[in-house]
């Protein structure tokens, strides 16, 4: 099911012990709002453009903010990082390698090594705005056009 990533999700990948040790390095009792919308519609469209990348013709939520339910962890340890190197303190590596391990994940959804369930229109959306892309759709390379006439 496909939905909009969440401060929530955020926090969720972070115990609250370590959340209060960030949010005090910050000097601040939370993260600054605008700062985490920004991150994480960023982190959305990062996700989203990896997803259209795929040559598995994923179909795409049309509100051009939701991302594949399977992809919000990954995506929250991404925003995470992100949010982190905003706080004057050094980062876990646990959060890196989990960072690290999210890209990774992304990067074979865009090469069709993983794929991730396509939006299914529930919630009287429609596919308005979608477009379920055929794998055989893909694009040629050079190398297979050179024997065209």
């Amino acid at each position: 099911m496909w939905r909009k990533l969440t401060e929530q999700d955020i926090r969720d990948t972070v115990s609250e012990r370590e959340y209060e040790s960030y949010a005090r390095a910050a000097e601040g009792p939370q993260w600054d709002p605008e700062t985490v919308a920004r991150v994480i519609r960023r982190t959305s469209e990062l996700v989203r453009g990896y997803v259209a990348s795929s040559p598995r013709g994923v179909r795409m939520h049309p509100d051009g903010e939701s991302v594949p339910g399977s992809l919000i962890g990954p995506a929250a340890d991404y925003a995470l990082v992100t949010l982190l190197r905003r706080v004057p303190r050094e980062i876990r590596k646990e959060r890196l390698d989990a960072r690290a391990e999210a890209v990774k994940l992304f990067e074979r959804v865009a090469k069709g090594e993983a794929a991730v369930e396509p939006w299914d229109g529930a919630g009287g959306g429609g596919i308005s705005g979608a477009e379920l892309v055929s794998p055989s759709r893909r694009r040629a390379s050079s190398r297979q056009l050179e024997d065209t006439p």
